[in-house]
C-alpha cells in the first residue's frame, strides 16, 4: 500500500485488499488510519510525522507490531514496515503490512505452556531423539540435578541401567506413533 504524507492511501495492491476486506476502490483517496484502531490513530499520524522528520529512522520504519481493522470491525495483528520516496508529488510511503495474528496466537501460547512447565513441582526433561536432554524445569528440587549439570548429557544419567533399554524402546515407540 502507498499513500502520502497527509496519510491518503494512493496505491493498493490485491494482497491489502485481501489483508483488509476492502475492494481497491473503497481505499483509494481515504486516509490510511481507517485501517488502524481508534485507540491507535493519534499514535499512527505521529509515527507519519516521525518518518517525515527523518525518513531515514530505521527503528520507525521496519517491523513495527501493532494492529489493523479489517472492514467487517475486527482487529488483528500486524507488523508493517514503510519505505519512503521523495517524488514530485512529495514524499510518499510504501507500506509492507503482514498478518501476523497466528504468530502472536502461538507466541502466547508457548509463553503460557514454559510458566506452566517451569512452576511445575515435577520433573519435566526434554530431550532429543538421541536422548541427550536439551531442556529440564526447575521444579524437581528433589531430584538435586542442577540444570546446568543435565543439559547436554544422556537421559541415562537420570535412568536406572536396568530400566534404560526399556525406556529407550519405550521413547522409540512413542515417535514411530507420532
Amino acid at each position: 500500500m502507498i499513500f502520502d504524507a497527509e496519510g491518503v492511501i494512493i496505491m493498493v495492491n490485491a494482497q491489502s485488499e485481501e489483508l483488509f476486506g476492502y475492494p481497491r476502490e473503497s481505499l483509494l483517496g481515504q486516509h490510511v488510519e481507517m485501517l488502524v484502531p481508534e485507540l491507535l490513530r493519534s499514535l499512527d499520524r505521529a509515527h507519519r510525522a516521525n518518518l517525515l522528520e527523518d525518513p531515514s529512522n530505521r527503528e520507525a520504519r521496519d517491523g513495527i507490531d501493532t494492529h489493523g481493522v479489517h472492514s467487517d470491525g475486527t482487529e488483528f495483528s500486524v507488523e508493517i514496515s514503510i519505505g519512503s520516496l521523495e517524488t514530485k508529488r512529495g514524499t510518499l510511503f510504501t507500506s509492507f503490512i503482514r498478518d501476523v495474528s497466528e504468530r502472536r496466537r502461538l507466541e502466547v501460547e508457548a509463553a503460557h505452556f514454559r510458566s506452566v512447565v517451569e512452576s511445575s513441582q515435577d520433573a519435566i526433561i526434554g530431550k532429543n531423539l538421541d536422548g541427550i536432554i536439551v531442556s529440564w524445569n526447575g521444579g524437581p528440587t528433589a531430584v538435586r540435578l542442577r540444570r546446568a549439570r543435565v543439559i547436554g548429557r544422556s537421559t541415562s544419567i537420570l535412568v536406572p541401567l536396568h530400566y534404560e533399554t526399556r525406556c529407550q524402546t519405550f521413547c522409540a515407540a512413542c515417535v514411530r506413533a507420532r
